[in-house]
């Protein structure tokens, strides 16, 4: 945190690169958005349906 990073995790597991390829480009546009909308640092996650969400600022 003290870099000021911003940091987005896959939360899910058991997944083929490929799979987790597509999910990160499925989310691409609210990545983006989040991105607009929060101040680093955080840390927030990627779910399998591609939403994303803050978990710790």
């Amino acid at each position: 945190m003290k870099a000021g990073a911003a940091a987005f995790i896959l939360t899910s597991g058991d997944l083929q690169g490929e799979e987790m390829a597509q999910i990160f480009v499925k989310a691409l546009p609210r990545i983006t958005r989040f991105l607009k909308n929060h101040a680093k640092p955080f840390i927030a996650k990627i779910t399998k349906d591609g939403s994303v969400s803050l978990l710790f600022q």
